[in-house]
């Protein structure tokens, strides 16, 4: 069995751990809808990282727009309504890879006119040194 992972996850700002976090939701999710249901404790143990590692990057995929969480509730045979697992849904990448885009090149035209400014001001000093 395998599962795509599109190549844009390698391009955007994720660290290793996010790209291994966001590779296995790939790997369990529906297909149909986008969406997977998981513990902590199941991600955690898949991929040899501790509740609080699996919690602090979702937290950063959901926050960078990869993903949504939603918490499921459960009611218990006794009635009593708890938290269930997390319903995470992948969100399409084209928008978050376009807005890279828009960052790197924003960052690329400001390195050019920092350039021409510091060339102007080195023009203005030799001529009126």
């Amino acid at each position: 069995n395998f599962f795509p992972l599109p190549k844009a996850v390698f391009n955007v700002d994720l660290c290793a751990e996010e790209i291994a976090l966001y590779a296995y939701l790939m790997h369990i999710e529906d297909r149909k809808s986008f969406t997977c249901i998981a513990k902590y404790s199941t991600i955690g143990k898949a991929l040899k990282m501790s509740n609080n590692t699996v919690a602090k990057y979702l937290k950063s995929l959901n926050s960078k727009g990869f993903i949504s969480m939603y918490q499921t509730i459960v009611q218990g045979k006794s009635g009593r309504v708890q938290n269930g697992c997390m319903r995470i849904r992948i969100e399409p990448l084209q928008p978050l890879t376009d807005k890279q885009k828009e960052r790197e090149e924003a960052k690329f035209y400001k390195g050019i006119a920092k350039a021409r400014v510091q060339k102007n001001i080195e023009n203005h000093d030799k001529k009126h040194g």
